[in-house]
């Protein structure tokens, strides 16, 4: 019942960002007072009230940037002067909101709302839109059911690196219709005997690290993590960049 409650909070605080936050009323929502209810805060999620609204104003209001000038993004998010909400901007991005306007693939931070089950559900992490110019791959494919594609995959991908090692090595997900996907596996060191083109177009770009867990963090990505960054993400093409260190994870957007 509390963390229902809590989460009741999280959920006011999510719809009106644009206007000014009475702690009061968040003290209401809980059942409690304004000093409680800073030190429940606090206490369960590592930061104040106040910085956990920042931050939230401060990940949404990068697409802002895009179509407003600076000064009309600030006055939006609350902030009295272009000064201080540049300031605001780069300590929680480390880039100027102007850099954000002149680059479309500036690192970006972001902070998702905060929602209780049995435990905190939130992530912060970078990620960058980028400009994907047209990509040929060159690989073969397999086509299956959206359920069963990680177990078909992952047993077709130890099939092909039994014998290899490659420095980089590509997963691209085609889809077909809202059930079927053709999953393209390309090495770029071999001409495969089918090609695929990766349109032009913009891309939300993520590193990972985990490859056991792509299937559960491109779910993620699709469900919370586009949304609440103000992005709208089209089943079109996913891209799975593999590489010694790291994963990288492209999601096509509107």
């Amino acid at each position: 019942m509390f963390f229902s409650s809590l989460n009741k909070v999280f959920d006011f605080i999510e719809q009106n960002l644009h206007d000014d936050i009475s702690i009061n009323s968040l003290g209401n929502i809980l059942g409690t007072n304004e000093d409680t209810l800073k030190r429940i805060f606090t206490l369960i999620c590592g930061m104040s009230i106040a910085e956990y609204i920042k931050k939230r104003r401060l990940t949404i209001c990068v697409t802002d940037l895009k179509t407003m000038p600076v000064i009309d993004v600030a006055v939006k998010y609350g902030y009295n002067s272009q000064a201080g909400f540049s300031r605001a901007f780069k300590e929680f991005h480390g880039i100027l909101p102007s850099e954000v306007k002149k680059n479309s693939q500036a690192k970006l931070n972001a902070l998702l709302p905060f929602k209780f089950s049995d435990e905190v559900q939130f992530l912060n992490r970078n990620y960058q839109i980028i400009e994907q110019e047209e990509k040929t791959f060159c690989g073969e494919c397999v086509e299956c059911n959206f359920v069963d594609i990680f177990s078909v995959v992952n047993k077709k991908w130890k099939q092909i690196l039994k014998d290899k090692n490659p420095e980089k090595y590509y997963g691209i997900i085609e889809y077909l219709d809202s059930n079927q996907v053709r999953y393209w596996f390309c090495l770029p060191e071999e001409k495969g005997k089918a090609k695929i083109t990766l349109p032009k177009g913009q891309f939300l770009v993520l590193d990972f690290d985990d490859e056991n867990k792509v299937p559960h963090f491109s779910k993620f990505i699709y469900q919370e993590f586009a949304n609440r960054i103000n992005r709208k993400l089209k089943r079109h093409f996913d891209v799975e960049i593999y590489e010694k260190d790291k994963i990288t994870l492209m999601f096509s957007l509107v």
